[in-house]
């Protein structure tokens, strides 16, 4: 239960649970999930449901999707993504050179030197 203000009821919404438009109707809406079992038994399932969706573990899993994906692309020279370029992005600014022991990457600067 929450209010409908900078984008909670938004998320509260997509979550299943009830929004309200003032402290009165929080009030009301609070009293009826802790009096009604069912209705609160529903709103919890549809919250932990939602709460699943966004776990570390399916959002390490989408992450490694998208990077088995542009793994994939870079190997066989396709598009990263829609809207994308169709040449094959250049990896040399930042793939080591062989032989050395750190990746190369451009207009690096020492700490020493000033910036101009």
């Amino acid at each position: 239960v929450g209010r409908d203000i900078e984008g909670v009821g938004e998320e509260l919404r997509e979550a299943g649970a009830p929004v309200c438009r003032d402290f009165d109707e929080l009030v009301e809406e609070a009293s009826k999930l802790l009096t009604d079992e069912a209705r609160a038994d529903a709103v919890s399932m549809r919250a932990r449901s939602y709460a699943a969706r966004y776990s570390w573990a399916n959002q390490a899993s989408r992450h490694l999707e998208i990077a088995d994906a542009l793994v994939k692309s870079r190997r066989s020279g396709g598009p990263v993504g829609r809207g994308r370029s169709t040449e094959p992005a250049s990896t040399s600014a930042i793939d080591p050179s062989p032989g050395s022991v750190s990746p190369r990457v451009p207009d690096q600067r020492s700490p020493n030197e000033a910036i101009t």
